[in-house]
């Protein structure tokens, strides 16, 4: 059985959870070669006039609407690219918060289902939000309840059902295997299995 060397790249950076157009994520305890917490608006998609009002950020790109708010500190854009002050292959700018450790929460809605963009903000702005130093309880502009506990992975949940459900494998098929909660894969063919370690 051969075992690969993982290079210093970041694998499984985030946890988080979502729920129809609503994301709440935080950068995963667990993993290695990680950096801060940051949140990427592509000048591609439009999105080049991020604006901030209130502790939310808006955005819109064609048929659609985007909020985000960092929930523990604040963030500043940078710009993004090639020559740019945070060097990427691809023009926008990453909104970068301040804890690195920050919850984000991103709410998107399509244009069509609101009167205007002032109705969205209305509704992102008029959203529940609680914060404790282990968990956050945030109700979105669809009404689903988040129960985040930032501590841990178990625990948390939307609308009061578990948001991880218990299972067997992350990864189970003829030729990649991996355990739930596990920390090693397998991949096999032609008689040969490649073990891939991810501690």
């Amino acid at each position: 059985m051969k075992t690969a060397a993982l290079p210093s790249t970041a694998y499984n950076g985030f946890w988080s959870m979502q729920k129809k157009g609503t994301l709440l994520a935080r950068r995963n305890r667990h993993a290695r070669y990680t950096g801060g917490m940051c949140v990427w608006l592509s000048a591609a998609g439009g999105v080049d006039k991020a604006e901030k009002d209130g502790d939310w950020w808006f955005t819109k790109c064609g048929g659609a609407y985007s909020a985000v708010r960092v929930a523990q500190g604040g963030a500043r854009l940078v710009e993004a690219g090639p020559k740019a002050e945070m060097p990427c292959e691809r023009n926008g700018k990453f909104l970068v918060c301040d804890n690195q450790w920050a919850v984000v929460i991103v709410e998107t809605a399509r244009a069509c289902d609101f009167a205007d963009e002032a109705a969205f903000r209305a509704k992102v702005k008029a959203t529940a939000f609680s914060l404790s130093t282990s968990t956050l309880d945030y109700t979105d502009i669809y009404g689903n309840r988040f129960h985040m506990l930032l501590d841990r992975d178990d625990g948390s949940t939307i609308d009061g059902e578990p948001y991880v459900k218990k299972i067997n494998w992350s990864v189970r098929s003829p030729f990649v295997r991996m355990p739930w909660c596990g920390n090693m894969a397998e991949i096999s063919f032609g008689g040969e299995t490649l073990r891939l370690d991810f501690h």
